[in-house]
């Protein structure tokens, strides 16, 4: 005799619109359950699957609309997705002083076994914004994927820490009204081995660990395709974004460098929605949905066509 999940409706969404289906998932991910979402199409699904790697404190929380969209619109384009909390993130099981970037990394590679379990996908390609570009670059360093989509990922993590202590001191001084700079939020880390960066606890191991990022040096096998997206006002390529086209080509990978210009585009990875009179305004969603809109173009013509032929030849 089989029972009935009275739980089953709530574990899936259909949306005829877009002509996906969403799963909730509760997967053991680094040592514990988290909650993980699999978007996929209605129809058939390319044998082609993304994972989408989210960034590190509050980005995550700034930056989740934006991964929820691209990966409903991948899903509608063919690809299916599976996005998740890294443990220390959202509903995962483990509290946020366990957050770290090496989990992070960890995780996405066994999201990724997940997805291809679960959809039966060849191939994986990973996408991610800020530090989780970066989380995604070295995942898919590390199981040899198949493409990578990277916005404004983080190349030196020095750089990445150092800016998030200007945030916090930033934040102090506009909360509090007391003044507090970044090389006192140093000592304190030195001090006490943990700080409150924007709400977000950053741990001295944390910033040790991040602090010794370097996507340039990290890179040395990944020979997929690569489509890596620079936010900015101008249409002026930045030299470390450059340098990571040219390192991911010489070690066998094909590289696009695009720019997506904004004249918000300082705020990509900050709060994006804000009150104006009573209502609440999205400040970056025209951004949001040129992000997008490159992001399946590329697919769609660098990735598409050889996994519908593969898909033909099943």
């Amino acid at each position: 005799m089989t029972t009935d999940d009275p739980f089953g409706p709530l574990r899936s969404y259909e949306d005829s619109r877009l002509g996906i289906r969403e799963i909730f998932l509760v997967p053991f991910v680094s040592g514990a359950e988290t909650v993980a979402v699999l978007s996929v199409p209605l129809g058939q699904a390319l044998p082609f699957g993304w994972v989408i790697c989210h960034s590190f404190g509050m980005e995550q929380l700034y930056l989740q609309p934006l991964e929820v969209e691209v990966a409903r619109r991948l899903a509608s384009a063919g690809f299916p997705v599976l996005r998740f909390h890294a443990q220390g993130y959202g509903d995962s099981a483990l509290p946020t002083d366990r957050a770290s970037f090496r989990s992070q990394v960890e995780g996405a590679i066994q999201a990724a076994n997940l997805l291809m379990e679960s959809t039966g996908a060849s191939e994986i390609g990973f996408l991610g914004a800020r530090l989780g570009g970066t989380v995604a670059a070295l995942a898919a360093e590390r199981i040899e994927a198949s493409a990578l989509a990277l916005w404004e990922p983080v190349i030196e993590g020095k750089r990445y820490v150092e800016a998030l202590l200007r945030s916090g001191a930033v934040t102090e001084l506009a909360s509090r009204g007391r003044e507090q700079g970044e090389s006192d939020l140093a000592q304190q880390l030195h001090q006490t081995g943990i700080v409150d960066v924007d709400g977000f606890p950053l741990r001295r191991a944390v910033v040790e660990e991040m602090s010794g990022i370097d996507l340039l040096r990290e890179i040395s096998r990944f020979s997929g395709s690569s489509l890596v997206v620079q936010v900015s006002r101008s249409g002026t390529e930045r030299a470390d974004l450059r340098r990571l086209i040219g390192r991911l080509a010489s070690v066998g990978g094909r590289a696009s460098l695009q720019i997506v210009t904004h004249p918000l585009a300082r705020m990509f990875g900050l709060q994006r929605y804000h009150s104006s009179r009573g209502r609440k305004a999205d400040t970056q969603g025209d951004l949001s949905e040129a992000l997008i809109w490159r992001t399946l173009a590329w697919c769609l013509e660098s990735l598409a066509p050889d996994s519908i032929r593969r898909l033909e030849g099943a």
